[in-house]
């Protein structure tokens, strides 16, 4: 089942908000280079069967970005499917 993308997505980011310490943590992003959408699709689809896409109030996070880096959507997911895409692309998070 495909996810529900908007057109523009170009690029996707893991984001970490620890709400007791009021603090974001963005990885970095990353697209890829044979067609940036699908393989955004792909990778969420993957991160799908290690967790929910759709967790209200989660603290883990994945925005997808347009060519110009600007958030164009985002998802609120189980720690699984953070964890699934920061182990496999070795996402380090941003200074």
């Amino acid at each position: 089942m495909k996810i529900d993308l908007v057109t523009d997505a170009h690029a996707l980011r893991l984001v970490y908000a620890n709400f007791k310490k009021n603090k974001i943590t963005e990885y970095e992003a990353i697209t890829f280079l044979r067609g940036p959408r699908d393989g955004i699709d792909v990778n969420l689809r993957r991160a799908r069967i290690c967790g929910s896409l759709q967790v209200p109030d989660s603290p883990y996070g994945i925005d997808i970005l347009n060519e110009n880096g600007d958030i164009v959507q985002d998802f609120q997911v189980a720690k699984g499917a953070f964890d699934y895409l920061r182990r496999t692309f070795k996402l380090k998070a941003n200074s």
